[in-house]
């Protein structure tokens, strides 16, 4: 058994096999944290393990069984965190999008890479630390059961890409299109494709899908969605109209490529 030490929070490091490490993208990039660990204070009563399970359940989707404790209080601007590490147990569910904007599976480069775009230094130079000590765990610990990489896929971000703004200069197109809750997801998912055969990049931020032009990373379209439910209405689009970007299409064209492509990304 493992004995977690004294701490005003607790969090919970997500592991594979594969060695990969689960980063949880806060809404808004709240107080400068642009990617960052699962971690929360006890509520009444709760223990350290109760606590780190539920922050990581609410902030991540994953459910999850605790490893091991990682070695080590990491100090906060406000808080002291001590976090556990953990293996999920399923599939993700849905998270907190109050809290958590998207969450990604990486490797412990990529991770580095994306936790020194945190604005905060406090902040910042904790979550190098925690990175730190769960690279030096993960590679001690191999033999540990760790579950494998089943869910490589991540949220795409603007930043995944080489991106152009949306102009001025934009055509109004309705639309009505509604989308069920696996749907939506996958419509919040967004697409990054690897094979040259597909030609769009799909990104979803706050309620608008924006879809670039691989190659040139022009953005040709902008989908907004309303909330419905557990699921998502797109109820218009915006076209762009800068003569040196746009397609050339007529805006019925344009409706029906719009409404082929937010279908394909539905079913992803």
């Amino acid at each position: 058994m493992w004995t977690p030490p004294k701490a005003s929070a607790y969090g919970g490091i997500l592991l594979t096999r594969g060695g990969r490490i689960l980063l949880r993208e806060p809404t808004h990039h709240y107080d400068g944290y642009v990617w960052t660990f699962a971690k929360g204070r006890p509520e009444k009563d709760d223990s350290p393990e109760e606590t780190a399970l539920r922050e990581v359940r609410e902030e991540t989707g994953y459910d999850a069984e605790i490893v091991d404790v990682l070695p080590g209080i990491f100090k906060g601007g406000t808080t002291t965190n001590a976090f556990f590490v953990m293996r999920h147990i399923g599939p993700p569910g849905r998270f907190d999008e109050r809290e958590t904007a998207s969450v990604r599976w990486m490797d412990f480069s990529v991770a580095e890479k994306l936790i020194v775009r945190t604005t905060n230094p406090v902040g910042r130079s904790r979550d190098l630390a925690i990175l730190i000590a769960a690279k030096a765990w993960f590679d001690g610990n191999r033999s540990v059961v760790l579950p494998d990489d089943e869910y490589p896929r991540f949220s795409v971000r603007r930043y995944d890409f080489n991106s152009l703004d949306f102009p001025a200069a934009y055509d109004e197109l309705s639309l009505d299109m509604f989308f069920c809750s696996d749907e939506a997801r996958s419509i919040r998912m967004g697409y990054l494709p690897t094979d040259p055969e597909h030609s769009w990049i799909h990104w979803f931020e706050g309620t608008v899908l924006n879809m670039h032009r691989r190659g040139t990373g022009i953005c040709l379209y902008r989908i907004h969605f309303e909330a419905e439910g557990h699921g998502l209405r797109a109820v218009r689009a915006q076209a762009n109209r800068d003569r040196t970007e746009c397609s050339g299409l007529s805006g019925e064209e344009e409706r029906s490529l719009v409404k082929l492509q937010l279908l394909e990304l539905a079913r992803t």
